[in-house]
């Protein structure tokens, strides 16, 4: 029973993890490619997009 509780927070926190990189990948990583090729917001809405898409994924495939 302990060790159940133990590696249940355990998995949560590598998925908060998950979904920080991917957010601060794709939404950051697009915003400063939109600043270096001047096309404000267009890419930032893509890499909005994309991250949406990542944390479908890696919710889908954790809670399935």
């Amino acid at each position: 029973m302990k060790k159940e509780k133990d590696d249940e927070w355990k998995n949560y926190l590598q998925l908060g993890f998950e979904i920080t990189f991917y957010v601060i990948f794709f939404v950051f990583g697009s915003y400063y490619l939109d600043i270096y090729f001047s096309t404000k917001p267009y890419l930032t809405l893509v890499g909005t997009i994309f991250s949406i898409i990542a944390l479908i994924y890696v919710l889908w495939k954790r809670f399935r």
